[in-house]
């Protein structure tokens, strides 16, 4: 899940500076595919281990959390005018493997743990 992110973030570091059209295609292709080798996993993580009553909570709140992308979109239209798309696209991604590696760390023992309900057969 967390390789997946992070190579989506790789992808789409490598389609801020891409100089053509089909070369560009191409790498949104495969950052399409690493976007849902993390996001697909997540889902089924979220959803195997939340009891059953609260799955449409917990997707309803994950679908919430995506509200905060406004303020990161606001600010990425300012910044495209002020520093140009590849600079802050160069950000974005840098921020969110960052993040991702932040959360790699802080929970790590959960998210590879052999002991955990979504481990179990």
């Amino acid at each position: 899940m967390l390789g997946g992110c992070m190579l989506w973030y790789a992808f789409m570091l490598v389609y801020a500076y891409m100089p053509n059209f089909q070369a560009g295609w191409l790498v949104l292709f495969l950052a399409g595919i690493a976007h849902s080798t993390s996001q697909v996993p997540m889902s089924a993580l979220l959803l195997r281990s939340v009891n059953e009553r609260f799955r449409g909570r917990v997707m309803g709140i994950r679908m919430l959390m995506i509200y905060g992308n406004v303020p990161g979109l606001l600010l990425a239209g300012e910044l495209i005018r002020n520093i140009g798309y590849a600079y802050t696209a160069t950000l974005y991604c840098l921020f969110g493997m960052g993040v991702a590696g932040l959360i790699a760390l802080h929970w790590r023992s959960h998210l590879w743990n052999r002991d955990a309900p979504v481990n179990t057969r």
